[in-house]
Order: structure tokens, then sequence, then C-alpha cells
């Protein structure tokens, strides 16, 4: 991208041109590097859909995505227009373009910096969007055949992030996450945890598998948290760490995941909003 006018010598303006050429091909560079980061962070999104809710977080990769192939196809443009102005003949053609391909390129060079002000904003919002994920997500997991693959989905998420429940483990004391085909409703037991309280569901001081931290130096309980009869767990403070599950909750371990992803990005598009800007400091090409 290139502002202003300045008078050159023939051999002057081939110099320049080469140059502008470089420049925008770099530029292009540039534009792919957004192509990426943005199919990069979309799939990274994706791996996790099932606990992020829709928000302003899943509109970055597209923005990224489109500003990026909108930066390529200008400076692919600009890099044709520089070569053309080698020749003075053949730039005349381009006499017509010029403002629009100018006002285009100052446009494109404010979306970089507003792609990078939307990666700050999408991780301050990273909080709620995971927090009612998540919520969602672990009311679903005992439903296999209304939702399939979510149950496994949520596992593989708690076994790779290390982490259990939304805040922590006890989260799953407050939602139903055994499927209603393995309960037994003749069992009075049972039928006591499904009446005592006014949801209707099964709940208890469990958790799933998943949660189990397999570096513990003792068999890991899913069952009996709150009040468990070994002999080593009354005599620790029942905290995660003691139980043998996973010491924080999955909000935690995803927004720190994804937070330091849009913070690069974020890091990324301002370096190369920087070199735009700098790029149209250059000499026009004419």
């Amino acid at each position: 991208m290139s502002l202003g006018r300045v008078v050159l010598t023939p051999s002057d303006r081939r110099s320049l041109a080469r140059v502008l050429v470089l420049l925008n091909w770099v530029s292009v560079v540039t534009g792919a590097v957004l192509v990426l980061v943005g199919v990069y962070l979309w799939v990274e999104l994706w791996r996790w859909e099932v606990v992020l809710s829709e928000g302003v977080v899943w509109a970055v990769p597209a923005v990224l995505v489109w500003t990026g192939l909108t930066a390529c196809v200008v400076n692919l443009t600009g890099a044709r227009l520089c070569l053309d102005a080698a020749d003075v003949n053949r730039f005349l053609r381009w006499k017509l373009a010029m403002a629009p391909y100018v006002g285009v390129s100052l446009l494109l060079t404010a979306g970089v910096l507003l792609v990078a002000a939307l990666c700050l904003v999408a991780a301050a919002r990273l909080d709620g969007a995971l927090e009612a994920g998540l919520s969602a997500a672990m009311r679903r997991y005992k439903d296999w055949d209304r939702h399939p693959g979510l149950k496994s989905r949520l596992d593989l998420l708690q076994i790779h992030m290390s982490c259990c429940g939304n805040v922590r483990y006890q989260d799953w004391f407050r939602v139903q996450w055994v499927p209603d085909r393995y309960l037994d409703r003749s069992d009075p037991g049972v039928r006591a945890r499904l009446s005592s309280n006014v949801i209707g569901q099964y709940l208890s001081d469990s958790v799933p598998f998943s949660c189990c931290d397999p570096a513990s130096p003792w068999p890991c309980p899913q069952t009996h948290l709150r009040s468990s009869p070994a002999p080593h767990f009354r005599s620790l403070a029942q905290s995660s760490r003691s139980l043998g599950l996973w010491g924080r909750g999955c909000r935690e371990a995803l927004e720190t995941h994804y937070s330091s992803i849009l913070h690069h990005i974020s890091l990324i598009a301002v370096g190369v909003w920087a070199f735009e800007v700098r790029h149209a400091h250059n000499a026009p090409c004419r």
C-alpha cells in the first residue's frame, strides 16, 4: 500500500517499483499468516465446541480468514500495479483504479487493527461462553441417545485438559450424569435420591471416571466422595488432590488455553498492522 506523490526518473521508478513489489509480496505472506492463524483458531474451537456457547469468540476465526484473504488480493493487486508502474505507458491503465486501491488499502490496514481488538474482546468474554457451554454439556452428559458423542467428547476434554467439572469436581454433584437406563428404580436408595430434590434427578456425590488423575498415588474413588470410609480419606482433607481427582475445573483450563491463543493472535495482528502502516508510508508507484 502506498500514499503520496513523488516525481522520479525512469531509473528510479524501476528501482522503487521492484522494492514495492517485494513489499507487496511480503504483505501477501502476512495476509496468508492471518488466514492460517484463523484456520488454526477455528480448529481449536471446533475441537471442544461441545462446551463453547455461541458468542463473539466464534466470529474471530471467520474475521481473520476474510481479512487475510482480502489482504492477499489487495496486495497482489498492488504488486501488479507497482510492476506496471516501471513503465509510464502501462501505468496509465491503472490511473482510474488508484483512488479505490488506496481507499481499500487504508480500510484493510484499519481492519487488521480491529482484528487485534476483536481477539482481546473475545478473550475477555471467554469466561461467560465457557460457563454456559460447560454447564449445558454436563447436563446433557447422560443423554447418549439425543446427544451422541457428547459424553466421549466431554470425557476426552477432562482427560486431555486435566480438569474436572465446570469450576471444581463438586459441580458433578449438582447434575445427573448417570443415564436413566442404568438406574434400578425398584431400589429404595435410587427412589430416595430421585425424590430428594425438586428436579427429580438422580444426584449423588460421584464423578465420571475421566475426573481421575492417573498420577494419583492411590486408587481414585468415583463415588461417596463426601464421606469415604477409607482410612486415608478420613485422615486427609477432602481436596481434589487428596481424592486423586484433577485439581482444577475445565472452565479455568479452557480459558487459559484459549486466552493464550487469542492473545498471541492479537500480537500477530498488531505486527501485521505495524508492517502495513510502514508499507503505507512508502513512496507511491506513480
